[in-house]
């Protein structure tokens, strides 16, 4: 019998050409562009929504955070509460991360039952310097915060949420 020679390889531009590497998820997100700004606004729009659906109780702070928090929940928000911002910038009363990834900017609410449309502004600056946060929500029952403040800070969108206003429809 004769003997055998080995197969020979196909030549190289006969090969299939490896497959790509797969991306992880933050650079997919990194390819198109994410409108932030749009996505504030619609997630502004609805906890507006969320928090209209009956008037909010503004006796103590703690029941006005445990009302907010399970309206989050039962809309599928996940809402972190007392949130650490760092030392920089304070702690928030809620906040909502964005969702789409790690790190991402989310939302800062802040409630407030007493204090002054200057000390208040101070500390929506403080909070909008974050980097986490990309747009802020206050949550009052003082009507004169509701004119007193401007529509973006650090050009990042502010709604002011009164409930003794907007609550009762």
């Amino acid at each position: 019998m004769g003997d055998r020679k080995a197969p020979t390889p196909p030549p190289a531009d006969a090969r299939r050409p490896a497959a790509p590497p797969a991306q992880p998820r933050h650079e997919l997100s990194k390819a198109v562009p994410f409108d932030w700004p749009a996505a504030f606004e619609a997630q502004l729009s609805r906890l507006v929504g969320i928090l209209s659906v009956r008037p909010l109780p503004f006796g103590r702070e703690a029941d006005l955070h445990d009302e907010i928090e399970a309206r989050c929940h039962l809309a599928g928000i996940a809402a972190r509460r007392e949130y650490q911002l760092g030392k920089a910038f304070g702690r928030l009363d809620l906040f909502i991360p964005s969702g789409v990834d790690a790190g991402d900017p989310g939302v800062a609410i802040e409630l407030k039952a007493d204090g002054g449309p200057s000390a208040v502004l101070r500390q929506l600056l403080r909070y909008a310097d974050s980097p986490e946060v990309g747009a802020l929500l206050l949550v009052t029952s003082r009507a004169t915060l509701r004119g007193g403040l401007p529509p973006t800070l650090n050009d990042k969108p502010l709604r002011v949420y009164c409930a003794w206003r907007d609550g009762l429809r």
